[in-house]
Parts: structure tokens; sequence; C-alpha cells
């Protein structure tokens, strides 16, 4: 068995892999790992070759990232068993082999996620699995770390750090501290109330232990409390070198994920998972992220879960992800904002942290063009994006550059920069495998938008539409369709039917000359437009305009477009523009309160009312049968958080 010198050898060594990846230098962070065989070398492996099957969702490598990652759990685990079979072991603060479980409880989540991937039956029933034993092992890691919950490490608000100080040690070792501020020193949105020092003496645990999946698969495990951490000169318990600053960060980023996580499901879905035990605080997983991403020195912080439906991160920098992402997610997909100008600040200084240290990461890159398109400088935002893939970058990281051209086209779209946008959602096909119907199928409607003008262009539209049928018959992972793919094909439908009425039957091949309303950019059409002679394409108009004039200011007609949506719903075939119209009923109740001038608590409360009654109205609407509805149930799940939050600010709760 390692001795704990052993052991930190091996963490320092991985830990530099993982600084190398966090740069994006995949194949030096790939060798550095096949060098050793310590459950943190396993690790190291089972992340890149998920980063990589995932991130592109390359189905050919998924194989390999189940093998890599079922390696580094079993390794992981005899790791654990062999550490607490040593005798003498050092005295310590946590449960001995604690970080080993720490990797183990890594690895599992990965290993679902990766299973998950496959969108298949046995995949997600595989995924379940994985996820709740990695669920209990963190909160039984929680419990053992923070016996007394977060609030001895101080809320992030109150604490800059909660690392320690290099040691004369470890300073070779120690990653350069920035002058900015930590991420640690503020809270998103959803975590604002908890800055002001209420929360941690008591702070709640989840018990998964009690869920009916844990019943049928596991046996309740007792928590056993740890010795008291020491606390710093100013209050906060601190960990002592990196095997400690391992267990701390792991354990609060564990379980802060999956609290994140479980908190932002739609309605229906956290039903079903509160059956099988899982349990979830939003508040509470946005503290421990914090408690995880202010552990400074960052020399073990690699070691923790990646979610990749936010995107891909560790602790603290990627813990930092983890938030920054959250607060991205907020930011574009809420719709309205309790404190929009707290969460861009905060957005911007977790930014800064992370990019001192991993200047080339394409992560960073991402998150900065976001932050700027999010702020409305679509400009700089594509400079950083082009800047970003040029060639003249040192490193690589193919699927994380798709990353960056799947945002850079879409942002482009938004700048109406069609022709542009066309050739770069044209690009990602080449490089990675996912949905290549749904990116030709954008390209094709960015130029019918420049069709108008140019007509050269509705050739490259119809081109590429007539390829879509066969993209659409490509083998699916899990043999499932996508969302977006089902989507595609209705619409193709539609204007097929649309297109033999009024052209006559053998017409159908060319439905490109009815279609009206870009597939990429469904904009502003004038009310009396011949063209738009179905109901479908009168209502998604409607929908269009109330969202263009809500952003013009114009309230009144923004609202009057709106309504009209779900008047006409009995009519038409695309169910979900009435659940969408009623989302942005409710960003439009909110918007037009926020911008009265000192709107008095009443007027809050009567646009709070309204809104949630709007949101009840969408949520109701979600079911198989409307196109997109999960996504859209995400979105009521942020707003009504946000809606929560400036209610507590206002003292109406």
């Amino acid at each position: 068995m390692a001795s704990q010198e052993a052991t930190l050898h091996d963490l320092t060594a991985a830990t530099t892999g993982f600084k190398l990846l966090l740069n994006d230098d995949v194949d030096g962070a790939k060798k550095l790992f096949g060098d050793g065989d310590s459950a943190f070398h396993l690790l190291g492996l089972g992340v890149v070759d998920f980063l990589k099957a995932a991130l592109g969702m390359e189905e050919d490598l998924m194989p390999g990232a189940v093998k890599s990652l079922t390696d580094a759990e079993a390794g992981s685990k005899a790791a654990a068993k062999a550490t607490r079979l040593v005798k003498g072991n050092a005295p310590s603060r946590y449960p001995v082999g604690m970080e080993h479980e720490i990797c183990q409880a890594d690895a599992t989540v990965l290993l679902g996620l990766t299973q998950a991937l496959s969108e298949s039956y046995m995949g997600y029933l595989q995924c379940m699995y994985s996820l709740n034993s990695a669920h209990g092992k963190f909160s039984k890691m929680y419990k053992q770390v923070f016996p007394h919950g977060l609030g001895p490490y101080g809320t992030p608000a109150q604490t800059p750090s909660v690392s320690r100080k290099p040691s004369t040690a470890n300073v070779a070792l120690s990653v350069p501290v920035s002058g900015t501020q930590t991420p640690a020193s503020g809270t998103s949105s959803a975590a604002s109330s908890i800055a002001n020092g209420k929360t941690g003496a008591s702070t709640p645990v989840s018990k998964p232990s009690g869920g009916f999946l844990s019943r049928l698969t596991s046996k309740v495990t007792q928590s056993t409390p740890s010795l008291t951490t020491a606390p710093s000169d100013n209050g906060v318990l601190v960990p002592e070198g990196p095997i400690e600053e391992l267990i701390v960060a792991g354990a609060a980023f564990g379980y802060g994920l999956f609290n994140l996580v479980f908190s932002l499901l739609p309605n229906k879905v956290k039903k079903v998972v509160g059956f099988l035990g899982y349990q979830s605080d939003r508040r509470l997983g946005l503290e421990a992220l914090h408690v995880a991403a202010g552990v400074e020195n960052d020399v073990h912080s690699a070691f923790a879960a990646i979610n990749i439906s936010f995107s891909a991160h560790f602790p603290p920098s990627f813990g930092s992800l983890v938030l920054m992402t959250y607060n991205g997610v907020v930011l574009l997909l809420a719709g309205w904002q309790a404190d929009e100008e707290r969460i861009v600040r905060q957005y911007r200084e977790m930014l800064i942290s992370v990019e001192c240290k991993y200047p080339h990461g394409s992560l960073w890159i991402l998150n900065r063009a976001k932050l700027e398109r999010m702020t409305g400088n679509p400009e700089k935002a594509i400079e950083i994006l082009r800047e970003g893939l040029s060639p003249s970058r040192p490193i690589k990281f193919q699927q994380a550059d798709a990353l960056l051209m799947f945002e850079l086209s879409w942002t482009l779209l938004a700048d109406r920069q069609y022709e542009d946008a066309a050739k770069s959602f044209l690009k990602i096909i080449e490089m990675n495998s996912w949905s290549h119907a749904t990116y030709t199928y954008i390209a094709a409607g960015c130029y019918l938008s420049l069709a108008k003008d140019k007509p050269e262009y509705k050739a490259r539209a119809r081109t590429l539409l007539d390829s879509i049928p066969k993209l659409l018959e490509r083998k699916k992972i899990g043999g499932k369709d996508l969302p977006t793919e089902v989507f595609i094909q209705k619409k193709i439908d539609f204007y097929k039917r649309k297109h033999v009425r009024r052209a006559g039957p053998g017409t159908e091949n060319d439905y490109v000359d009815s279609i009206v309303i870009s597939p990429a950019e469904e904009l502003a059409i004038s009310a009396e437009n011949p063209e738009l002679d179905t109901v479908d394409e009168l209502v998604v108009r409607d929908l269009l305009l109330g969202i263009l004039y809500r952003t013009a200011g114009d309230y009144a007609l923004s609202r009057k477009y709106l309504e009209a949506v779900p008047l006409r719903e009995t009519e038409v075939e695309g169910k979900w523009t009435a659940q969408v119209a009623k989302f942005e009923l409710a960003v439009l109740d909110l918007r037009q309160v926020a911008h009265e001038p000192n709107s008095a608590r009443d007027k809050w409360q009567a646009a709070f009312k309204a809104a949630n009654g709007h949101l009840d109205q969408a949520a109701a609407r979600s079911n198989a049968n409307v196109d997109l509805s999960s996504r859209l149930d995400s979105r009521i799940v942020l707003l009504r958080d946000e809606i929560e939050v400036k209610s507590q600010t206002l003292g109406l709760k």
C-alpha cells in the first residue's frame, strides 16, 4: 500500500495532467496520466476520454470512455479499501481513504453520464443506478466533512477563500493566484439570500437512503462525524495540504452539484426523482459550490465531477465553471433576472480568475464570448471566438473547438450575418457527429434569409434542404430521434403540404418556394403579407412580433401579439407556440414592472401573481405532443427561482 507521501506525490503528478487538460493540451495530459497507475491517474484518463466523447457526442469514442471510467472507479475503490487496511495511518481530520472515495464518486458520476449519452433505455437505467450510487457517496462524505453544515467555512460573501496559504513545501506546486477577487466572494442571484449569514450552522442534508431506488440497491449508511477542523486567523476553517483540499473541495462540489442539477429539473421529473429518494436544495447547492470554488490552491481540484448538461468543469476552476455556467444559463434562458448586474459581475470575476491560470483553455474562451454576447456586445464575442479558432492558438482540443464554432455560429446568426453563419454551421459538421441535419437545416435557413435580395442563395438553400432527408435517416445514438430532428421533419412536412395546396399535386419537392419565414430566423413579418396563408405561420408571426416589441420596449403592443397566440391554440399543428407565448407573457409581466421607476411593492406583487399564473399555464401544456417542451420546462424553473429571489428581496415572502 502506498504511503501518505506516495499518495501526495501521485496526486501532485496527476494534478499537473489536469492543468494540461485545462489548457487544451489533451495529448500531453493523456500521456502524463498514462505514466502512472494511481487512482488519480486512472481518473484523469477517464476524464480525458469522457470529454472527447461527450463534448462532440462522438459515439465511437463512448465505449473507450466507459472502459476508462470503469477502470478508474474500480481502481479508486481498491485504493480506498487498501488504505483503510493499513495499520498506523497518520492522524487525519477526515476518514482514512476519503481522497480515494472522492475519486471513486467522481468516476461513478462520469460513468453514469457516459451511459446516458447512448440515449437508450438500458443506458438511462445504468445512468440512474450510477447516479444513485454517487449521490449516496457524496451525501455521506458531505456529512463527514461538514458535520455542522457549511457555516464554519463562511458564506461566499463573507469569505474570499477557504484555502490555506501556500506552505514552503508546496510553493513550487502552487498555482499562481491572480489579484482578482476570488469566485467565492459573491453568490448568484439564486443564492443571494444565503450571504446574510443565516445559513450554515444547521445546514440540512438530503437523505438518499430513504428513497425507493436506494432501498433496492443499498444499505443505509450512517455518517461518521469528523474531527473539527481548526479555524484560520479570520475564523474560517481551512484545509491543510493538497489531500485535505481535495477532500473538502470534492465533497462540497459533488454534493453541491447534485443539489443544483436536481433543483433545475422540470417539476414532473422532480416528482420521479423524489420518489427515487433524491432531494434538492438549490441555495445549499450553490453555497457548497462556492465553498469548493474558494479552495484556491488548486493542486487537486480537477478530481471532481463533470456535468456535461451544463458544461465541463471541476472545482475550484471547474467549480467556478459550474457557477459561471449556471449564471450564464440564468442570463440566457430565464428571460428576466432579479439582479442582472450582480450576476454579470460575478460571472466576470470568476472568469478572470480562471483565465489567469489557464490562458489557453477553450472553455474559458467560450465563457468570455458568451458573457460578451449576453451583455449586448456581439461584435466583441465574434472577435473572441474567431481568435480562439484561429491557427495561431498554440494548442488545440478538437471537441472543445467545436463548442467555440457552435457559439460563433449562433452569435453570427443573432447578429444577422447570415452568410458567415451558414458557413460556420456547416463547418461544425466537420468537427463533430451530432445531428448534421440540424446544422444543415439552420444553414439553409440562413441562405433563405439572403434569397430575397440575392436569388442565387435560394439554390444553395434548396441543395441543403434536399440533403436533409438522408441526414435524418442516419443512425442515431441509441436509435432515438433527437427532438430537433423531429421538429425539422414536421416543418418539412408542413412546407410540402403548403406548396402542394398552392402549386398542385406532384410539386412537393419544390417546397422551398413556399417557405416564407426563414427556418433560421423567423423574424417580424408584415401583418398584411399574403404569403402567410396558414394559421401556424400567422401564430409564429404573432409570437415573434410579441417578443420583438417587448425587446424594443413597446409593452402594450407586445402583449397584444403574445395574447393572440394562445387564442388559436386549437387551430394550429405546432402546439409549442401557445406554451412559449405563455412563458413570454410571464417575462413581459416582470420586465414591464421592472421598467417602471420606483414600482411599489403592490405592483410587484401583482406582477408576480400574473407571471406565476402564466408560468402555471405554460407548465400545464407540457407533454410529449409539444415539441421541445422539456427545454421550456427548465426555463420555467429558472424564471420561478428569479421571482422567488425578488420576492424575498422586497419582503413579500
